[in-house]
């Protein structure tokens, strides 16, 4: 106790529902749970995936420090410098903790296999996740001056963790092959943000009187610039020939990672030849987001928008918005199971992120 279990309803075919929400979800296929509580692994339940949910189970603790100086410059212009840290301990995580513990024995290595002939997943929610972040942090900001404010934020940063936040650990088997770096990990963090109010219309330089000075003062531009470096990659091995059910394989590393720079299909991004599989039942001297870093990301977003004024506090605004502006390719990570076999697509980028060049117009009434 308690027990969950999920309903998912199909229909005959695809021409038909399912069902209706008037008549309700059909009367559930419950498990017979005995009157102690105790449910036995026979059947499907021995190949079953079964959530096991502590009674202690609590909210992790994080802690926080950070340091700070800021200075006011010429020009409109402060610089703020800081470094935050932070760790995280007793977070939640899942642990299969019927995955092989024993290299190379296959079902045979899992811990409810030798009693129950089980070989299904035992998803446990524990408290045994934990994380760490380190980052220096440089703003150089000025402030809304004759038209123009800027901003630039330039983080360096290393965060690790065992596992993404409510995830599962993918080494049960032991768990300092997946303490690395987090998979959201970026080094390099830049975002750079202007507004600028031309300098025409009423008030202004150019053209402030008149009709003209209504219909083509008054427009603002702004942008924002993202420049980030790649997320590490995990070279994954053959978890066949590693032989250890619920662990990830990891791939040998024979010298230093060569990331060669390759975009699209048929080019190569990183050096395939520097890895090798281990052999049957070890495994490789890899681990977990321990390999070369994907590509980077950089996007340009601008705006175009003016306001005119309707009377007291009323006003409309016309605003063109364009994302991807350059409408550049944004290349996704690299293939990085290792393979051998021919047309294999190991170390190539076959695919993209993002979304290509869009413009959208839009008005609105504020009253």
């Amino acid at each position: 106790y308690p027990v969950k279990q999920n309903y998912s309803g199909s229909a005959t075919n695809g021409f038909q529902r399912a069902g209706s929400m008037a008549a309700g979800f059909p009367p559930p296929a419950l498990i017979a749970i005995p009157s102690d509580g105790i449910i036995p692994v026979s059947g499907a339940l021995q190949n079953a995936t079964l959530d096991v949910i502590s009674p202690d189970l609590h909210e992790g603790t994080l802690h926080s420090w950070n340091v700070a100086f800021q200075r006011q410059l010429p020009f409109a212009l402060t610089v703020d410098i800081a470094y935050v840290g932070n760790r995280g301990v007793d977070l939640v995580m899942d642990v299969d903790t019927n995955a092989g513990i024993v290299y190379g024995a296959g079902n045979a290595g899992r811990p409810q296999f030798a009693q129950f002939n089980r070989t299904g997943t035992t998803r446990t929610r524990t408290n045994l996740n934990k994380s760490q972040y380190h980052g220096l942090q440089v703003k150089v900001d000025r402030r809304f001056r004759n038209g123009l404010l800027l901003t630039n934020s330039y983080t360096l940063s290393r965060a690790k963790d065992l596992a993404n936040e409510n995830g599962g650990v993918s080494t049960p088997i032991d768990f300092d092959l997946s303490w690395a770096r987090a998979n959201y990990d970026r080094l390099h963090n830049y975002v750079a943000t202007a507004l600028y109010e031309l300098p025409i219309g009423r008030g202004k330089r150019w053209v402030n009187d008149g009709l003209a000075a209504s219909i083509i003062g008054g427009w603002q531009v702004s942008g924002i610039i993202t420049a980030q470096s790649g997320v590490p990659l995990t070279i994954g091995g053959n978890g066949t020939l590693l032989n250890t059910p619920g662990n990830s394989a990891f791939a040998d590393s024979n010298g230093e990672h060569r990331v060669l720079g390759g975009l699209g299909p048929g080019e190569l991004y990183f050096d395939p030849a520097v890895y090798s599989l281990p052999p049957a039942g070890v495994q490789g001297n890899l681990a977990r987001n321990n390999g070369p870093e994907g590509p980077g990301f950089w996007n340009i977003d601008a705006s175009l928008f003016k306001r005119f004024a309707a009377s007291g506090s009323r006003f409309a605004e016309f605003r063109v918005d364009a994302y991807n502006v350059t409408n550049s390719v944004r290349w996704a990570n690299p293939n990085t199971g290792y393979s051998t076999a021919a047309g294999n697509t190991f170390g190539q980028i076959t695919g993209t992120t993002g979304g290509q060049r869009s413009i959208r117009f839009g008005a609105r009434f504020v009253f």
